[in-house]
């Protein structure tokens, strides 16, 4: 994906985050509010990142963790997940794979679905 690329869409952004983790060799790190764990947990992004912590890689997030997510959240920290606790995510959204690709945004709304563009994310 080259520099300064815009992606619109809630299934473009996930298509980028499952070719991020096909060329991820050693770590990927996020930062996303609980809306969008949510969203891209129902896809194929947790079947990949289950697959990158058993070939070795490390995966590490920041998320909120509340009441309506603990069982998501559960199943993404029995797999080897790293996730970590933090109540003002609210809009953001970032997620680097081993300190050389990433794609992020700084207002992704809660109330978007899958169909329904959010704001634009940035590969970088």
């Amino acid at each position: 994906m080259p520099a300064g690329t815009v992606i619109s869409g809630v299934e473009d952004i996930i298509a980028v985050i499952l070719e991020l983790f096909e060329s991820a060799q050693h770590q990927a790190v996020f930062l996303a509010s609980s809306p969008f764990v949510s969203l891209a947990g129902t896809l194929e992004t947790v079947k990949s990142a289950e697959q990158f912590v058993q070939n070795g890689g490390v995966l590490r997030g920041i998320t909120t963790v509340s009441h309506t997510n603990v069982n998501e959240i559960q199943k993404r920290l029995d797999f080897g997940e790293d996730l970590r606790h933090c109540d003002v995510l609210s809009g953001i959204f970032m997620f680097v794979v081993d300190r050389q690709q990433s794609v992020s945004s700084i207002n992704i709304g809660s109330e978007n679905t899958r169909s329904t563009p959010p704001s634009s994310l940035f590969g970088v």
